[in-house]
């Protein structure tokens, strides 16, 4: 007669032997089901903190296409909320010279566009003095007044001109 025998199974496994009978099938049982309960919390544990280490990456990722809106939860104590804070605070610190760049990059278009507005009055200003000088209706008196307004003009224009280009080594330097 071949098939399972219970006596053979006893002797097989000593442990149970000594447990006894029907009390050591109940340890058995219960021992396996807390190893299963403990298998079940470390991987349930494992996927809560991959979908925290997911969450952090996609915020990670937003930070480097330059969307700083979106923060990661620093929740609790310990690695993941020191982390989480630390990555917060250096998007903050990004979005902090991000935000000053544009504001002087801002401020640089302003400027420049204002300089090259006043170099036109200077230029329109000359090009009349020259222009009134260079008539034959006018007395000598009258031209040299006119060439020495013209002057003034151009040391004008050569002081827009040297304001002009400190902003714009300014601007190479920042870019």
């Amino acid at each position: 007669q071949a098939g399972y025998e219970e006596t053979l199974a006893v002797y097989l496994m000593p442990v149970m032997r000594s447990l006894g009978g029907k009390w050591g099938a109940v340890y058995s049982i219960f021992g396996l089901t807390a190893i299963g309960l403990s298998v079940f919390l470390v991987f349930w544990l494992l996927q809560r903190e991959h979908i925290r280490l997911k969450e952090m990456e996609e915020n990670v990722r937003r930070f480097t296409e330059g969307n700083f809106d979106r923060r990661i939860a620093a929740e609790g104590e310990g690695d993941f909320a020191l982390l989480s804070t630390a990555v917060n605070e250096m998007a903050s610190s990004l979005n902090s010279h991000r935000e000053a760049q544009r504001k002087a990059k801002e401020f640089l278009k302003d400027t420049i566009s204002d300089i090259s507005h006043q170099l036109k009055n200077p230029l329109a200003s000359l090009k009349m003095s020259y222009e009134l000088a260079d008539t034959e209706s006018l007395t000598l008196e009258e031209q040299r007044s006119f060439v020495k307004q013209g002057f003034a003009e151009i040391l004008k224009i050569e002081n827009l001109l040297d304001t002009f280009l400190q902003l714009s080594r300014l601007e190479a330097h920042m870019i």
